[in-house]
């Protein structure tokens, strides 16, 4: 965690962002400001579907490790909603989600690799995809999270993990929405202390 790639890798992911953001916000209006949304969607919804697969056959994870079941592939699902389809709800899900899960998890990465591993490539494309979607979504489309919204994406979030938890125990390295433990390595979920 922090150390010279992880700080290259943010550097990188932060300025091609605002970059990308600036342009936007320039060029992108109207219309085409919900084509390029939609397209950006598409794309996390591809490379959600496509990092399964790829960790499976190329580095022969275990299938049951690696489903799409942590709360940012939830994130990442509601991000394609909001952006394709454009409801409210979903944005108020993935903008939680998102910002809460994905940001933590660039900045405190549980990995292992480092770049050009493709496990390290998925998951900062990952995790990238997802802020810029959500960000995207708040600058260029002017959606707005809904403070009424956060009981229900609270109500949302534990049901999910109610139905999560138990897929947890069929293989001793699955740890979906680290509900069996904290992510090793560190990050903000230390601070509470242990729950279990």
């Amino acid at each position: 965690m922090f150390g010279r790639d992880h700080l290259i890798y943010l550097i990188v992911i932060l300025v091609v962002s605002i970059a990308f953001l600036i342009y936007a916000k320039r060029k992108f209006v109207g219309d085409k400001a919900d084509k390029v949304g939609r397209i950006l969607g598409i794309i996390a919804i591809v490379h959600l579907f496509l990092e399964t697969p790829t960790l499976r056959l190329i580095l022969g994870m275990p299938l049951i490790t690696i489903l799409p079941l942590h709360l940012c592939n939830f994130g990442m699902i509601m991000v394609n909603v909001l952006l394709i389809i454009g409801k409210q709800r979903a944005f108020n899900l993935a903008y939680f989600w998102v910002l809460c899960g994905a940001s933590q998890f660039l900045l405190t990465p549980n990995l292992s690799y480092i770049f050009p591993h493709p496990l390290a490539i998925t998951f900062f494309t990952a995790y990238t995809i997802a802020i810029v979607s959500i960000l995207y979504a708040v600058t260029i489309l002017k959606m707005r999270p809904q403070w009424s919204s956060n009981p229900k994406v609270l109500a949302v979030t534990a049901g999910l993990a109610v139905i999560i938890f138990p897929i947890n125990y069929i293989h001793p390295d699955a740890n979906y929405m680290f509900l069996k433990f904290a992510p090793i390595g560190g990050s903000l979920i230390d601070f509470p202390g242990p729950w279990l």
